[in-house]
């Protein structure tokens, strides 16, 4: 089975307030809705932190949504929060070692040209010959496909891994101001090369908090 977790945050931050971050999740949340409509083996799950409660995001035709409080968590490090909420999905819905997780910051919006969900799509039928652990895009979410990728960090904005290795994920453990990037990628590249599929481009538009800007730009 194919999970895609979309990691949500329904609560306003000094960025962007509570109205805009609902139609950005709205957006992003239909647009892999659109891409993994009526595909047996894939399920959709958005995850958010802030308690259970009836949201807008029960209204969106999404297979499951499910309400943890990680948003509790003692961090200001919102992708701690993110691998927080992945694991705890991992184990409420007893996902299996070799299940495949995507994971997609829900802010974020699929392009309609998406290297990365065709090849999900590819790999979600059942006489599939792609035989992957991983689909990611090296390098800082900053960078442009023109660049030489470095593999000391990742772009975990739309990132897929099997659940084997996100169970091996130590960033709970690691020290505080370590990147989660980092702690994705130092497990990504124990996988043998044959069995990741690295994309110069996903196919998502994004907005990071940090860049101040209502801008989007495809990574």
């Amino acid at each position: 089975m194919i999970y895609v977790i979309i990691t949500i945050c329904l609560t306003s931050t000094i960025w962007c307030d509570a109205d805009t971050r609902e139609q950005q999740y709205k957006r992003g949340i239909q647009s892999i809705l659109r891409r993994c409509k009526g595909n047996p083996n894939i399920r959709v799950i958005a995850v958010e932190g802030n308690g259970p409660r009836r949201t807008f995001l029960d209204e969106l035709g999404l297979d499951t949504v499910f309400y943890t409080h990680s948003n509790k968590f003692p961090t200001g490090n919102y992708g701690t929060k993110e691998f927080l909420d992945i694991m705890q999905c991992i184990f409420h819905f007893n996902m299996q070692d070799h299940d495949f997780v995507v994971k997609m910051t829900g802010r974020y919006y699929l392009d309609e040209k998406c290297p990365f969900m065709d090849t999900i799509n590819m790999l979600s039928q059942p006489d599939h010959q792609y035989d992957l652990d991983c689909i990611l895009r090296y390098g800082s979410s900053i960078q442009n496909e023109m660049l030489d990728y470095k593999r000391d960090t990742c772009n975990t904005s739309l990132i897929g891994l099997r659940v084997y290795y996100i169970r091996n994920i130590g960033h709970l453990d690691a020290p505080p101001l370590t990147a989660v990037e980092t702690s994705w990628v130092m497990v990504i590249n124990q996988i043998q090369p044959d069995k990741r599929c690295e994309l110069k481009q996903l196919g998502i538009h994004i907005n990071p908090a940090w860049s101040c800007s209502p801008n989007y730009y495809l990574s």
